[in-house]
This record gives C-alpha cells, structure tokens and sequence, in this order.
C-alpha cells in the first residue's frame, strides 16, 4: 500500500542496484564483505587456438576468512572450482593461486571448441561478487601464398599466413618434408600482432635444387 503523500517506503539495498547503472566506469565491484573482484586491466575476452593452453585471470582483494572464489562455466552453470580445489572432472582445467596472491587463473590446457563460452568468477560475499570472461577458441589454420612458377636466378618468396595470434615460439618451414634452418640459404621472418601471425621465407637466386613442395 502507498504511504499519503504518494511516496514509497525506503527500501535498503534498492540505492546500490541503481548506483550500478549509473557509474559505469566503475573499475571494480565491492562487496559488503569486504572482498573486491579487478576490472580494470584485467582481459574480459581471451583468445586462444585449438591445442593451445588459455588463461582466465581473475584478482581478488581483500577476500575474507570465509570467503572463496570459485570458477562457474555458464554453458551448464557447472561449478569449475571453488578455491584451489578443482571440482572438473576434466584435468585440463586448474586453477593457479599463488601464495598471498590476488590473482586466481583458470588455466585450460590444450584447449577445445567446446570449451568456448562465458566463465564467470565469483566470490561468496552477500551480496555475490562476479565478473564475466568470454573465452574464444579457434581453429588454427595456415594458409600459404606465393608463385607456382619462378625462373631459374631469380628469388622465390612465400608468405604463410597463420591465424593464431601470439603463436609462441618459431613457424617452422619445410621444403620437401626436411625443415629449413633460420641461418641457413633461406631467409626466414616471422611477426605476429592480435589478427595472428605471418611468416615470410625468401631464396635468393633460385636453382633447379629449390624446386618442389614447401610447407610451413
């Protein structure tokens, strides 16, 4: 019932879910319990190839006695961990909590398509601290471009395009199944940037020995 005067009763709590709306440069969500999950600086959106091992960093401050942060897969609401203790029966996934760190990683080894999706951090505060992470995960392919035909002298230069962004480590080049060498004949380049990576092989003055099939 309404109150004379056409003014609702106050009612606690109510200010707090309007304040979320209205301050959203917020960088990071407080609890009553003191405990406080990092927005800021923090990726929201991992990225990561088929194989390769992807990391969900999650930083809690002042995480109370008994409070704990647990990972939740919101495909299924499946609940992933709560502390260090993994609940996945799956043992690609972990969680990595260094002592008297704020930092707790959901790692996700040789990761999989299915494993594409929301996973959200959350603390048992009253009321639940949570932040969101999207994980993507691709396939990598290699797409490889150059000349079919190169005149004997002249220089034979193929680029290999691969779509797997921050690849560790060297592409390696193959030329008739045995791998080139980096300081060898051939001069070989690579960069990588967000969209993925390119690799570059060049022979100078080109002989009848370089013809055939090459690989990256």
């Amino acid at each position: 019932m309404e109150p004379r005067g056409g003014r609702p009763p106050y009612q606690p709590g109510t200010g707090c879910i309007y304040l979320l709306f209205l301050l959203p440069l917020f960088i990071a969500t407080h609890t009553e319990g003191g405990a406080t999950v990092a927005q800021h600086g923090v990726p929201r959106t991992v990225t990561t190839a088929v194989g390769q091992t992807a990391y969900l960093h999650c930083r809690v401050s002042d995480l109370g006695d008994n409070e704990k942060v647990s990972w939740i897969r919101q495909r299924d609401l499946h609940v992933m961990s709560s502390g260090r203790v993994v609940f996945a029966s799956d043992q690609r996934f972990q969680v990595i909590h260094p002592e008297k760190s704020e930092n707790w990683t959901l790692q996700i080894k040789f990761a999989q398509l299915r494993d594409a999706g929301v996973y959200e951090c959350q603390v048992n505060t009253e009321p639940k601290t949570s932040v969101s992470y999207l994980l993507r995960v691709s396939e990598a392919r290699a797409v490889l471009e150059g000349p079919e035909y190169v005149k004997a002298g002249s220089s034979i230069n193929l680029t290999c395009y691969i779509n797997q962004p921050h690849l560790q480590g060297l592409v390696y080049w193959y030329h008739e199944h045995e791998m080139l060498q980096y300081d060898g004949a051939a001069s070989i380049t690579t960069r990588g940037d967000e969209s993925g990576v390119t690799s570059s092989l060049s022979v100078p003055h080109a002989e009848p020995r370089h013809a055939g099939n090459y690989t990256c």
